[in-house]
């Protein structure tokens, strides 16, 4: 699909629509209805059993909502390979809806007063075997909230390296006229200040807010660092936009989804560098800026419906095999793909079409 006719005639016209949608994702992510937070990050229970009849997964996770007053609960019924038994798992997300400010013996809920975790796991288990009275094999794992506070730390602290590695490649490969000096300095300090908030003198929030201010002055500098902050911005976007859509369709955020989340954070990045690459060759190709930008967006978007095919299959065998782990995946790639393809063919082309169109200009 080429895009050139789209971005003559409108420019940078087209930026209402990323921009209205941004504030959109930004009220969807923090606001309502806001981001799950998983067991890995809120603490829970993991409970796994086995059984001689098929599991009723939606009778157990409706009576551990209904009697425990818990809205975050997964179970998960499979067959054991080679046997004809069968296989549950269940997953309830501890009730607090802050993160890692719980304490282990904390009371849950206002339907289980005075109640442990050790009482909150009892009745869960007394709940499967009313269900299922042949329970057997059953297993117990408990993630502790001042373990869910250590993942959600840790999940940051991935966030914010992944920042400043992604800067740096993308301030060494875009620089053309900055010093090589300014740019040694710039990576320096970001790595610095990452190393800084590891290290518990700062948090990750004010951290990331610096590193992309010093991208900002760099453009005081050089306007050619601007390639740079705007890739930046839309890694931002990107996650956000993910983040967003998690909290629309329930997927909670967890050590995993995380993972895929800075994953398809990175692929946002290439979408960006194949842009910004055929809008930089100037006299290298024929044609304008227009016809440039269109051509890449050409490139980019049978990136990402070859992509969007490949999560769909995953999607597939994910409710097939009856896999929420694989469906989490599948679902937070979906929405990295439809964010890049926003921000990147409505966002960052236009403003580098103008970009490049006054700085050819100027030269």
């Amino acid at each position: 699909m080429n895009l050139s006719p789209l971005y003559r005639k409108y420019g940078t016209k087209i930026l209402i629509i990323p921009l209205i949608v941004f504030v959109a994702f930004i009220y969807l992510a923090f606001f309502q209805p806001g981001i799950s937070y998983g067991i890995d990050f809120r603490g829970g229970v993991m409970i796994s059993f086995s059984s001689s009849s098929p599991i009723p997964a939606q009778k157990i996770a409706d009576s551990i909502r209904s009697e425990l007053g818990v809205t975050d609960v997964s179970v998960t019924p499979t067959q054991i390979p080679g046997t004809n038994r069968y296989g549950g798992f269940v997953e309830v997300v501890y009730p607090e809806t802050a993160v890692g400010d719980v304490d282990e013996t904390a009371v849950l809920t206002a339907g289980t007063e005075g109640t442990s975790t050790d009482t909150f796991k009892e009745k869960i288990l007394a709940i499967i075997k009313r269900e299922v009275p042949d329970a057997s094999d059953i297993v117990i794992r408990d993630v502790a909230p001042t373990l869910g506070s250590t993942f959600w730390t840790l999940g940051l602290n991935m966030l914010l390296w992944a920042v400043v590695l992604l800067k740096m490649v993308v301030l060494f490969a875009f620089r053309r006229r900055l010093p090589l000096t300014t740019v040694f300095g710039v990576v320096f300090l970001d790595i610095v200040i990452a190393a800084g908030v590891g290290l518990g003198m700062g948090l990750p929030v004010i951290a990331l807010a610096l590193i992309l201010l010093d991208t900002l002055l760099l453009i005081r500098r050089s306007a050619d660092a601007t390639p740079t902050i705007i890739m930046l911005g839309s890694a931002v976007f990107d996650a956000i936009g993910m983040l967003a859509l998690m909290a629309l369709f329930r997927v909670p955020l967890t050590l995993q989804t995380m993972t895929i989340l800075l994953m398809m954070v990175g692929y946002s990045i290439d979408t960006d560098i194949v842009l910004s690459t055929h809008l930089l060759k100037r006299g290298k190709e024929e044609g304008d800026e227009y016809e440039r930008a269109g051509r890449a967006a050409d490139t980019g978007l049978h990136m990402s419906g070859t992509t969007l095919v490949s999560m769909l299959f995953i999607l597939a065998v994910g409710y097939l095999t009856r896999n929420p782990d694989v469906l989490r995946i599948g679902a937070v790639m979906i929405f990295g793909v439809v964010s890049d393809v926003i921000i990147t063919w409505l966002f960052n082309a236009p403003v580098m079409i103008a970009w490049v169109r006054r700085y050819e200009s100027a030269a």
